[in-house]
């Protein structure tokens, strides 16, 4: 029951059932990368309080399908996240704190703002 609710809410939330052709080439990337995207969908959802069993669908509601702006800097890129009703899960999730190193930008590291509270 576990595996079907796993792969109803991938349904739901990535539209697993509206896959991009009938080649099995494109059938398979597509569902690959529909799993790839849950379990960043599950580390993300790990990380908020209160959202550890929540769907790819609610994850993307609350969190994701949001607006902003990007602003890149000598050493960082800082995403600042519009104020909506959920931002506070985000903040008490440390993620003002977070300074994570991304490689592949040439040394700079990825942080996030969010408006005051």
């Amino acid at each position: 029951m576990i595996i079907e609710n796993e792969l109803d809410a991938d349904i739901s939330g990535f539209g697993l059932n509206a896959l991009s052709s009938g080649l099995p080439l494109n059938v398979d990337l597509d569902t690959t990368l529909t799993v790839a995207a849950g379990n960043c969908y599950r580390l993300l959802a790990r990380t908020l309080p209160r959202y550890e069993l929540a769907t790819p669908d609610r994850i993307w509601r609350h969190f994701l399908d949001n607006t902003g702006s990007v602003t890149v800097a000598e050493d960082h890129v800082r995403v600042d996240l519009a104020l909506r009703t959920y931002t506070p899960v985000l903040i008490d999730a440390g993620f003002p704190e977070h300074d994570i190193p991304i490689p592949w930008w040439g040394g700079r590291s990825l942080r996030f703002g969010f408006p005051p509270r």
